[in-house]
């Protein structure tokens, strides 16, 4: 379609995470009504083959994140693609992405309208990347506000006034799933687990994440110790970037809680959650912070049941003070933990009509699209 406006979107790193599965389905749904470009910045770029089946041009450059003449080549880099594709809007993606689009906009003299992304509930700047903290503390001044800020989470929103965002004009649009991609299948939850080696009466606990301090794997295992101790059949699986048997931080926190290693599958990377996800009884999120996990929508549209620690909006997605615990609060997960595995599927109906009602994508891209025609003012 002719003469659509250009969207160009600015996002550093390419692990394939939940901005990055927002970013592509963005861009599926809307690429007849907006002309999408992404600008990915990272140290060894990666194709997102979810966001090029979709043909969307990628432009990668290369940051050191040590090197500050890196950073502002890469500003100038994105700064000449704005110009030369005639950029309507710069959408920055989490915080280092923010501040590059806002310093790639600022003393243009027709400069093109700008929203931040904002993806994490941040309590404790101390916890950050030093690169994330001075990301965050340039963002919180003035002259590098965006004409709008989006949060995905309301627990966000409320957090980031503390480091100057409070007068910033925002938007909260929670995560949407896909309830055509994630559906409970007792035929394919059968084949995974017999993939994985996993027997008809074991249950299954896991995590799907990047290996991250933030997830706090130390109290994830803490607590599965608790539950494998009380329930001898049950099978501990982790998915994602770093959750394999090579990472030696993992298995060093395994081995301080006492966990055996063979109750325990460390599938690594995978490129079809939807698939892997069916494995599951319970599905655990032990984080210290996070916005809107992706991934316990997910798992609540799978009929997989899930617990999670009091992060960002994850009461308000779970609504069952029963699957809550507190941050860092082992004993508590691990009680979260098998009140699910007795719960057997009892929660799952009433969740899956709740994501309907609040979390379809639907509605996600529905408010995306809006809040971009607003923005550029059509």
């Amino acid at each position: 379609m002719a003469n659509r406006p250009v969207i160009c979107h600015i996002i550093v790193g390419v692990a394939i995470g939940g901005a990055e599965r927002c970013l592509s389905d963005i861009v599926a749904a809307t690429e007849e009504i907006f002309d999408h470009r992404v600008l990915f910045f990272d140290r060894s770029p990666d194709a997102d083959t979810r966001i090029a089946i979709h043909g969307i041009p990628i432009q990668y450059v290369t940051v050191n994140p040590a090197n500050p003449l890196s950073w502002i080549k890469a500003v100038y880099l994105a700064r000449r693609e704005v110009r030369e594709h005639e950029v309507h809007l710069v959408q920055g993606w989490m915080y280092l992405g923010n501040l590059l689009s806002s310093l790639v906009v600022t003393g243009m003299q027709q400069p093109p309208a700008q929203a931040w992304n904002i993806r994490s509930n941040v309590t404790d700047l101390t916890e950050e990347r030093w690169t994330t903290r001075v990301a965050i503390r340039l963002a919180g001044l003035k002259p590098l506000w965006p004409d709008l800020a989006i949060y995905n989470s309301h627990a966000a929103q409320a957090g980031h006034a503390q480091f100057g965002f409070g007068d910033i004009p925002d938007a909260v649009i929670v995560n949407g799933i896909d309830l055509t991609r994630y559906a409970h299948d007792t035929e394919l939850r059968q084949q995974v687990r017999q993939a994985h080696g996993i027997g008809h009466d074991e249950s299954v606990i896991g995590m799907i994440a990047r290996y991250d301090p933030v997830k706090d794997l130390g109290t994830f295992f803490r607590a599965i110790k608790q539950v494998l101790t009380q329930r001898p059949p049950t099978r501990v699986l982790l998915i994602g970037p770093g959750m394999e048997p090579e990472n030696a931080q993992l298995m060093e926190l395994m081995a301080v809680a006492g966990v055996d290693p063979s109750q325990v599958i460390l599938f690594g990377p995978t490129a079809d959650v939807p698939r892997d996800i069916q494995a599951l009884d319970v599905l655990v999120v032990s984080s210290r912070r996070e916005g809107t996990p992706n991934v316990i929508l997910e798992a609540l549209a799978s009929g997989v049941g899930c617990v999670s620690t009091r992060v960002g909006d994850a009461p308000r997605m779970l609504d069952n003070g029963a699957r809550i615990c507190d941050v860092g609060d082992h004993s508590g997960l691990a009680e979260c933990i098998n009140q699910a595995l007795d719960a057997q599927g009892r929660w799952a109906d009433g969740d899956r009509q709740r994501l309907k009602n609040e979390y379809s994508m639907d509605a996600c891209i529905s408010k995306y699209r809006e809040t971009y025609a607003r923005l550029l003012g059509s």
